[in-house]
């Protein structure tokens, strides 16, 4: 890592927390193109802002912009050793955010919910069967899937020490 990378870095004060960052590839189904979520990490990331919006009933609806510091790689589960920080432009606005709707600065309630994602979204039956390597059995493709993501998993948590998560998000006083 270059010195000014290092510097950007030690010098960023946004709050750090936990958001599931999704491992996508793409996929075609009738030379139709869609992401298919291969499945999910819980990643230290760069809390950008916090938006509620509102619908005609008046419920709201909070999500996040957040800058995640690695990139994930739904092929092979890679890590990429690119450090990646948020960029602003001249508008004050993240180009490089992802926009997600849960946060937490608790890693065991991020897991749990990753581990429930995973179930509803990856293991439905439909994504598992996608992907155009052989595959003998659905468990077998579940067993595959959840041991790639772990070793991810690892390697992200190796990357990107949970411990800076730790401080608490500071909010302006009233």
């Amino acid at each position: 890592m270059s010195t000014r990378q290092s510097f950007m870095k030690d010098e960023l004060k946004y709050p750090r927390v936990f958001a599931l960052q999704k491992m996508i590839k793409e996929a075609y189904v009738n030379y139709n193109k869609f992401d298919e979520i291969l499945g999910y990490v819980v990643s230290p990331c760069y809390l950008i802002n916090e938006i509620i919006s509102y619908d005609r009933d008046g419920i709201s609806k909070k999500t996040y912009e957040v800058v995640f510091p690695r990139c994930v790689d739904g092929i092979y589960y890679d890590c990429i050793d690119r450090e990646i920080i948020p960029e602003i432009n001249i508008d004050n606005e993240c180009t490089n955010k992802s926009i997600v709707d849960y946060i937490t600065t608790d890693y065991d309630e991020a897991i749990k919910l990753r581990d429930e994602k995973i179930k509803e979204e990856v293991f439905n039956g439909i994504n598992l069967f996608l992907p155009l390597e052989p595959i003998k059995t659905y468990n077998d493709r579940c067993t595959e899937y959840m041991e790639k993501i772990e070793n991810y998993q690892q390697r992200i948590n190796a990357a990107e020490s949970i411990e800076q998560v730790k401080r608490k998000i500071k909010t302006p006083a009233k």
